[in-house]
């Protein structure tokens, strides 16, 4: 996987946790094991290293710790390369680190492989925002809403990539629904009321404008 940004590996830390734990788990072998077919407990088991690093790049790129993640997350990658979760994973991981580029393919093989992955659809869709490609962010982020329970980040960014395109009764749906999931937060009336603005209804832009000035207000408040 080529890449423009900083390369990472696999850490000391990451390879000494994987090491005690392997340690460990030959202890209990050797206690339990019959005379003879030693050597073969000295092998190191490839699925296991493979699962121990697959789980270590995850719980990294869940606290944010991306840089840490790259190098497990790849390492597993390599040997699970059909696994959509880590796929995603490591796909916004690389688009965390500035590796943008690597991250948009890895997750459009991700939908090729399941392409009703939402979570995959969704970060898919981030990326071609910030690419400000947004013809292909309302692609992907009308894959990841086809769900009932899709989440306020996609319904919004959804409503972002329209409200580019200029397609304004798409974008209000769009940030209609996300305010159906957080009907307090103050950047969706914000975006409502700059799409009726844009879409000439100036009355109810002001009503929006308001409401988001006055949710801002609160928050200042508490």
């Amino acid at each position: 996987m080529s890449s423009k940004g900083p390369r990472t590996s696999i850490t000391l830390a990451d390879q000494a946790g994987y090491y005690f734990e392997v340690g460990t788990t030959m202890i209990r072998r050797f206690a339990a094991a019959a005379i003879g077919g030693y050597q073969s407990l000295l092998t190191v088991d490839r699925e296991s290293q493979t699962r121990y690093y697959r789980e270590r790049g995850i719980a990294h790129a869940r606290k944010g710790r991306y840089y840490q993640a790259q190098g497990p997350l790849e390492s597993a990658y390599k040997a699970l390369p059909s696994d959509t979760e880590l796929i995603y994973y490591l796909g916004v991981t690389l688009l965390k680190t500035d590796q943008t580029e690597d991250g948009i393919a890895l997750l459009e093989k991700g939908l090729q492989l399941d392409p009703a992955a939402t979570k995959l659809a969704s970060a898919l869709g981030m990326a071609y925002i910030q690419k400000k490609d947004y013809k292909k962010a309302a692609e992907a982020l009308e894959k990841a809403t086809k769900d009932p329970d899709a989440t306020y980040n996609a319904l919004y960014r959804l409503g972002i990539a329209y409200d580019n395109l200029k397609k304004y009764d798409k974008a209000l749906a769009a940030f209609n629904a996300a305010r159906e999931k957080k009907p307090d937060e103050a950047n969706v009336y914000q975006s409502l009321g700059f799409a009726y603005e844009q879409s000439g209804d100036h009355a109810t832009a002001v009503q929006y404008f308001k409401k988001a000035l006055e949710l801002e207000e609160m928050a200042r408040n508490k």
